[in-house]
């Protein structure tokens, strides 16, 4: 089958706006496949989410490149946006998903454990959370004064607090003991 090279809709993000292939978006998503049949979009133009949140112009293009050619080379910071789009857009090819998670897996740092922490949390992917908030209580003097861990809601707060809370617990346990009894003056 031969592709047009001429656009047949519009892909908006952050108010940019991109030219798309309406058969190839119909063909790898059931999003957009469900859209066109029942509900074609004002002046053929859809605007790009995934769930709440609104990728980067990088990630965009990353997750067309995914789209068009079924691409998985994509950069980490990129994979924060699209670890839920193979759940939102419905691919009819399921790697998208795992891939971004063994990224985000292999990538994590003190520098972005946070905002992986918030994009597993919003996206519900257990497992990454707990990696994330296992990176956070081991690293806690690194990632604490970053302007990222300030910005947790305070419900990731108390998550983290009670994480770390528990992995100073199970520290202790295996610490051995002083041989010498310490005990408290007042």
């Amino acid at each position: 089958a031969v592709v047009s090279t001429q656009s047949t809709g519009t892909l908006v993000v952050g108010g940019v706006r991109h030219a798309a292939h309406r058969p190839i978006l119909v063909a790898r998503c059931e999003y957009f496949s469900a859209m066109y049949r029942s509900l074609p979009p004002h002046n053929d133009a859809v605007t790009i989410s995934i769930g709440e949140l609104e990728p980067t112009q990088d990630a965009f293009a990353s997750l067309l490149r995914y789209i068009y050619c079924n691409d998985t080379d994509i950069p980490p910071e990129d994979t924060l946006y699209l670890i839920t789009a193979d759940k939102f857009y419905g691919f009819r090819n399921k790697q998208l998903q795992a891939y971004c998670k063994k990224s985000l897996e292999t990538n994590i740092k003190t520098s972005n454990v946070v905002e992986i922490l918030k994009a597993a949390d919003q996206v519900g992917s257990s497992d990454m959370k707990e990696h994330a908030l296992k990176m956070i209580a081991e690293h806690i003097t690194a990632v604490q004064p970053t302007p990222s861990f300030k910005s947790l809601s305070r419900n990731l707060l108390l998550e983290v607090f009670e994480y770390l809370v528990q992995h100073l617990k199970t520290r202790q346990m295996v610490l051995p003991r002083s041989p010498h009894k310490q005990t408290a003056r007042f």
